[in-house]
């Protein structure tokens, strides 16, 4: 799998990097998966590998927040223990840190989401 991010900054920079682009994929006998490529202003804001990328800044994608909610609820209804999901948890906030160095309110968000599915798991159990 490769991944390419190509960032110019003037409309014909960009088409003459779509043209070396196309040709180099055409010579490989590669085509571009149309849900995977994005080709517009930065402005716009775009996701690349898990992150959500735009003029203000970089956060996690919803797509990925999304996914990691439908794992930690996977695991829990599989009957992983406390343990295994927090190790999940824990594992995820470190993907989340180690690309966005600093941003403190991921962070937060995430130690928020690890309480509440603990509280969900207390819940449950007092019930059953």
């Amino acid at each position: 799998m490769n991944f390419e991010l190509i960032l110019v900054p003037t409309r014909w920079k960009l088409r003459k990097a779509i043209k070396a682009v196309n040709e180099v994929m055409a010579d490989l006998l590669v085509v571009k998966h149309p849900d995977k490529t994005f080709i517009g202003r930065i402005a716009r804001g775009f996701e690349f590998q898990g992150y959500w990328f735009h003029t203000t800044g970089v956060g996690v994608a919803q797509k990925t927040v999304d996914r990691m909610m439908a794992k930690v609820t996977q695991l829990y209804e599989r009957g992983a223990s406390i343990g295994r999901i927090g190790d999940y948890l824990r594992r995820w906030v470190g993907w989340v840190k180690g690309g966005l160095w600093g941003c403190c309110c991921w962070v937060a968000l995430l130690v928020l989401v690890a309480a509440f599915w603990l509280c969900v798991d207390h819940t449950l159990h007092s019930i059953y």
